[in-house]
Parts: C-alpha cells; sequence; structure tokens
C-alpha cells in the first residue's frame, strides 16, 4: 500500500551506507572480504555485471511506474473484494488516499505464534540486538554518533541478520551471520540474552504498512529502542510502553548511551516493559481476534 501515496512514483527505499570517503569504503569492502572469504567470487560478478543488473532493474519499473497500486485496487471493484491490513494504523493513513469503506478495508493485527516466555538473562552490561533485515544505512549513522561519545561502560550491539553492511571497523558490534543464511533456530538461539531490540526505521517509513519486527519483539518479549514512526507508535503507547520512542537519531544516540552508562539502573524499567509485553501480547492475539478474521473473509455472513 505505500504506493497510493506515491503520487509521482519514485522507486521504493532502499538503504544506501554513505562512507565519509572512498578510503573508508574500500577498507569496510576489504574488510568484508577478509571475515567472509566465500563472499570474493560473488562480490567481483556483482562488479563485472552490475551495467546488466542495472538494464533488469530499469526493465521491471517500467511496470511499477505504469500499473500503480490505486488503479489496481479500483479497476472493477465490487462487493466481491475485501483488502486486509495488518494494523489499524495502516487503514487511518490510506483513508487520505482512498475511499477504504468502499473499498471493503478490513484490519485484522498480524496473527502471530508468540513464543514461550523465557528467563531473563542477569547480564554484566547491557546487549542491544538487530533482528531481521534492519536498516544498515541507519544503523552505520548510528555507530558512527555512537563512536563520538564517551562512553565508558561495556556493551554489545548484536545483529542476527544477513546484512551487516556499514558495521566493518566499529567496536562492540557482533554479526552473528557471518555471511551465511542463518537459520530460525539459530537466529532464536542468538538472541537469548538479549536486552533491548534496536529497530531504525524513520518517521518516513511504515506509514501503509506494518512492519514484521515489532511482532518480533512482542513475541521474544524483547523491549525496543525506535526512531518514531506509525508503525511502531501504534504499538508502543504511552498507557502500556513497551520500549523508547526517539525522534532522531541524535535522541537515538543519547538514549543507547544513557542505556549503555546507567543498565542497572534500567533493569527494573527493562523488566516493566516486558510485563506491557504480556499485556499487549494478549490483546493482539489472534485467538482474541476472530471476530475481525471472520468479517475479513467474504463469504462468511
Amino acid at each position: 500500500l505505500e504506493d497510493i501515496a506515491n503520487a509521482n512514483y519514485k522507486e521504493p527505499y532502499s538503504p544506501i551506507i554513505k562512507y565519509k570517503s572512498v578510503t573508508d569504503n574500500f577498507k569496510a569492502n576489504i574488510i568484508k572480504i577478509v571475515k567472509q572469504p566465500n563472499r570474493i567470487v560473488p562480490f567481483i560478478f556483482k562488479k563485472i555485471l552490475w551495467p546488466i543488473n542495472k538494464l533488469l532493474l530499469e526493465y521491471s519499473l517500467i511496470f511499477k511506474k505504469i500499473f500503480r497500486v490505486k488503479k489496481i485496487l479500483l479497476w472493477q471493484h465490487s462487493d466481491s473484494y475485501k483488502y486486509i491490513a495488518l494494523s489499524p494504523h495502516v487503514v487511518n493513513n490510506a483513508k487520505k488516499y482512498l475511499d477504504t469503506d468502499y473499498l471493503n478495508f478490513q484490519t485484522v493485527i498480524m496473527p502471530t505464534v508468540f513464543f514461550k516466555p523465557q528467563l531473563v538473562s542477569d547480564n554484566q552490561f547491557i546487549k542491544f540486538a538487530v533482528f531481521g533485515y534492519g536498516d544498515p544505512s541507519q544503523m552505520h549513522e548510528l555507530l558512527l554518533k555512537l563512536k563520538e561519545r564517551k562512553i565508558t561502560k561495556s556493551y554489545e550491539i548484536r545483529i542476527i541478520s544477513m546484512d551487516c553492511r556499514g558495521t566493518e571497523g566499529f567496536s562492540n558490534i557482533y554479526c552473528v551471520s557471518r555471511g551465511k543464511v542463518l537459520t530460525r533456530n539459530l537466529m532464536e538461539s542468538s538472541l537469548s540474552d538479549i536486552d533491548m531490540f534496536i529497530n531504525l526505521y524513520d518517521s518516513s517509513r511504515y506509514k501503509l504498512g506494518c512492519s514484521a519486527s515489532i511482532f518480533e519483539s512482542l513475541s521474544y518479549l524483547k523491549p525496543v529502542v525506535h526512531l518514531s514512526n506509525d508503525g511502531y507508535n501504534y504499538f508502543n503507547q504511552v498507557e502500556n510502553p513497551i520500549g523508547f520512542c526517539c525522534n532522531n537519531l541524535d535522541e537515538y544516540a543519547d538514549k543507547i548511551c544513557d542505556l549503555i552508562e546507567n543498565y542497572q539502573v534500567y533493569k527494573k524499567k527493562l523488566v516493566f516493559f516486558r510485563e506491557n509485553m504480556l499485556f499487549l501480547r494478549n490483546k493482539v492475539d489472534i485467538k482474541n481476534n476472530l471476530s475481525a478474521l471472520k468479517n475479513s473473509f467474504t463469504f462468511i455472513n
């Protein structure tokens, strides 16, 4: 649905890491190759074949520019069609661009099989994690800001993802994948001692979509530090907070530093967040939203 707000077509957001210099970019590539020698051949092929890949991308974009989502939704629409949004904020925002009542929009909060609550690790220092795709461009910028600050305590940022771009050369970073495909079992075993999830999608993201990462944090009871965006703000509400919301990367870096330096003080707060997450899990659980699921199907009266 993000495309319905895209009046003058532009390509979807793609994280681009802005290295300070060509030298930094070169160093990052060298570090990546040394740590992941199995990526040398794919790296060479990527450099050789980039003109062909560019042409293929432009060819596919032609269709996206012509067959727009709004046009497709409205084409020969009838009551035989209903559309399911995975969060109420999606429908609320879609009303600015579409007649959601006419199009029979329904809301069923994303069905999730929640992980069984586990004992919380008693860490000596705070451990953060990026779980899933993340945003390597934003992570790179955050790491630069953390590097500028005088942090005195130990901490870890664990990248439980296959995309570790932009983390090369920084301390306190651990990439689980090392260039390999991660299985769900490996991802889950890698987060057992994590205190908080990091999410760096800014206010331009998830106005008309719902990130699965918020449900991952609920599933594993990992409080979040996130940038303000409609997708996360709907679930992290003032009356039942499940983490910290920051308005920009500078504020975000300050909050991360505060959590690192005052980890022992924040431990009680993290327990409070987890209790709120258990309450929210019960609220959004599909078994408690069966009427919404039933109403979303055209063949059930």
